[in-house]
Order: C-alpha cells, then structure tokens, then sequence
C-alpha cells in the first residue's frame, strides 16, 4: 500500500465529518463518494497513474471495519463499488 495515498486518504476522513469509534475513521458511502470527488481532487496532488492507490486505501479500510464487525454487507459493497 502506497504510503502518501495512506496518509492522505487518513487525513482527510479524520479533517471531514468521519465518526471515529476507535483510531481508525469509520468509512462510509457518503464519505468514500466525498473523498474521491470532492477531497481528494481539492487538496490532494496526484497524477492519474496514483489514483489506483488511493482507492487501494478506501477498500483496505472499508474491508478492515467490515472484518471488525463496524460495517455491514451491504454498507461494505456500497463502498467497496464506488472506490472500484
């Protein structure tokens, strides 16, 4: 996982509105939409070939709190379609 897009992509969800039960902010459909097309492109320098990994780290977290039991099926593949 790249870094900087780790980096990033953590930074903005905890500067937004993103609700935080434990130190890892709590993605959601609204926020992964907000993030990609709004944040991102906003505050964010990067080069079309870096794209991949930033959404790398939006499915990294998505699947990390399904596994944690913060985020259900169905919120999971919402989230997981639009980061794809």
């Amino acid at each position: 996982m790249d870094a900087r897009a780790a980096e990033a992509v953590l930074g903005l969800l905890v500067l937004s509105r993103a609700r935080r039960r434990t130190s890892l902010p709590e993605l959601t459909e609204e926020l992964a939409e907000e993030l990609l097309y709004t944040l991102l492109p906003m505050y964010v320098s990067a080069a079309e070939e870096d794209v991949p990994g930033f959404v790398a780290v939006l499915v990294a977290l998505a699947d990390h709190t399904h596994e944690a039991g913060r985020l259900n099926a169905k919120r999971h593949a919402k989230a997981g379609v639009l980061a794809a």
